[in-house]
């Protein structure tokens, strides 16, 4: 008769023995599932970058931790591009007022050199201006600059017109007719569209003064005595 070298186990034994086997089995069944889930979903990350017809290619990218100091860099640089957005708008809208403040104003005349060499000490015959243009006599004592305007009826004549000419002359005394003192005899370029504009500097001194201003023709530049057609105004500055 054989003896049984294994003693026998009490139903006690028995149940810590299969609890034991039930949890080796079951840590071998986790490794095992952690082994093909790592190889499904790898836990560093992958980007599929491209694919052949046969070969599935797969290139890895580590992605780089942002650290408190790149973090600052970036939100400094997007700041920065935030200002200079801000910049450029504000520059953009300056000039949008700028160009409409130029598109409202009027650019004076521009002086005449050509023709003040020629004809400043050269004689003229008066002509009546009311038929071709109308003008608004400046007050001496409440601006800063002598502008005119005139408004031709048919600003067709402009084409015709060699030079706008200014003249003022002082009264010696008040109670005069005549103005006798010389002080300005001006030269300008006529504008092709019927927009001009005369403007010379408020200086003038207190006293009584004749402002001829008109144009002369083309077509009278060669006669001995040109026709100055022309408008009067006569002004007090206090």
């Amino acid at each position: 008769m054989k003896k049984n070298i294994f003693p026998k186990l009490n139903d006690i034994q028995k149940k810590n023995i299969r609890t034991s086997l039930i949890f080796v089995l079951g840590v071998i069944c986790t490794l095992f599932l952690t082994t093909l889930w790592n190889k499904a979903l790898p836990a560093t990350p992958v980007i599929v970058k491209e694919f052949t017809d046969s070969i599935k290619v797969i290139h890895e990218y580590k992605i780089p931790e942002i650290n408190d100091s790149l973090q600052i860099t970036l939100e400094k640089k997007l700041k920065n591009l935030e200002l200079l957005n801000n910049y450029e708008n504000e520059i953009n809208k300056k000039i949008k007022r700028i160009e409409k403040k130029s598109a409202n104003s009027t650019v004076p005349n521009l002086i005449s050199l050509k023709y003040s060499e020629s004809y400043e000490y050269k004689g003229f015959t008066q002509g009546d201006a009311n038929s071709f243009f109308s003008i608004n006599c400046p007050d001496l004592n409440t601006v800063k600059f002598l502008d005119f305007k005139p408004e031709f009826f048919n600003p067709n004549i402009l084409n015709e017109i060699a030079f706008f000419r200014l003249n003022i002359y002082r009264f010696e005394n008040p109670s005069d007719k005549e103005s006798r003192i010389y002080v300005l005899n001006e030269f300008f370029e006529p504008s092709k569209t019927n927009n001009n504009f005369i403007r010379i500097g408020n200086n003038l001194s207190k006293g009584k003064y004749e402002i001829i201003i008109g144009f002369t023709l083309k077509k009278d530049l060669n006669k001995e005595y040109p026709t100055f057609f022309m408008k009067r105004c006569v002004l007090t500055k206090k």
